[in-house]
């Protein structure tokens, strides 16, 4: 490979203008280098071509005379043994060395531009891998996350579906006495953490209007911190703030949580629930952050 140096000596060579030691040490290299032999034929071809296609100028008569005059003063002068070469003549290939010199920076500007340009589909095809490999995970932080979301209503369906313990467990809590409710009695709600960072927090609740009572169902909620507590919230229209479903502490080591709950007032209709962290032994109204909130309830799949 012809490196910058070689190349700059190689335009001088092909224009004549190095001097008689640097010219012998550099047609050495040329003789053992096909490669800048082939880089210097380039440039006599292209520094000629130059030097015919520069245009025929007539010296003025003034410059004649004066040659003649000079000729004529040293007719009897030993002749010089150095050629003696006009600036009119140099011209063209003065012309020529400038073009090779644009020539080769040219060169080395489009090999620069082509690196930079390599250097640039690489990092695109990487930032394109990364992006894949953040879908997928993505994917399967999902696909996780909605397999505990199953398994748990799963879960709530089996506990609605023997629908007679269910409701004693429910009456029993709710202090009153009856009969098992039918499948069209209950509502159920599936609760999303509100934070981004915490996706697999999975919550269920499960709601008898009848009995004005419930049961919730959470698995993966952050470890309490001291004096603090989880609190249940029933949103009712009717009412202007959400109505207390009372206090819970889930277990440390796995965050999971089966509480049955009632309210402090009667529910009529239940547009959300939603769960925050509150001091120790609960609030009036909500004071901390919301950390699960459900939509609107459904009738159990």
């Amino acid at each position: 490979m012809i490196d910058d140096l070689q190349d700059e000596s190689a335009a001088l060579y092909a224009l004549d203008l190095l001097a008689p030691a640097e010219c012998a040490a550099f047609e050495a290299r040329v003789a053992a280098d096909p490669a800048l032999a082939a880089r210097v034929r380039e440039l006599r071809e292209t520094a000629a071509a130059l030097a015919h296609a520069a245009p025929p100028a007539a010296p003025p008569a003034v410059l004649r005379d004066r040659i003649l005059r000079s000729a004529a003063d040293q007719a009897g002068a030993p002749r010089s043994p150095f050629r003696v070469t006009s600036f009119a003549t140099l011209i063209p290939w003065a012309i020529a060395a400038c073009v090779a010199v644009a020539a080769a920076w040219t060169a080395r500007l489009y090999e620069g531009s082509r690196s930079e340009n390599a250097i640039l589909r690489d990092q695109g095809a990487i930032a394109a891998l990364e992006m894949h490999s953040l879908r997928d995970q993505l994917d399967a932080e999902r696909i996780v996350n909605q397999r505990e979301l199953t398994d748990t209503r799963r879960d709530l369906s089996v506990a609605a579906a023997r629908i007679a313990g269910l409701s004693r467990e429910i009456a029993e809590y709710s202090g009153r006495q009856k009969g098992a409710a039918s499948m069209a009695d209950y509502r159920i709600a599936d609760l999303a953490s509100t934070e981004a960072a915490k996706p697999r927090i999975v919550a269920v609740a499960l709601w008898c209007p009848s009995m004005q009572a419930g049961i919730l169902a959470v698995s993966n909620l952050p470890r309490l911190p001291e004096g603090k507590q989880y609190q249940l919230w029933v949103i009712d229209p009717q009412y202007g703030s959400p109505v207390s479903g009372g206090v819970f502490t889930v277990n440390p080591s796995t965050g999971q949580a089966r509480i049955a709950f009632g309210t402090v007032h009667p529910i009529k209709s239940i547009a959300k629930f939603a769960v925050s962290l509150e001091r120790e032994g609960g609030v009036p109204s909500p004071e901390g952050p919301i950390v699960l909130l459900s939509d609107s309830p459904r009738l159990p799949d």
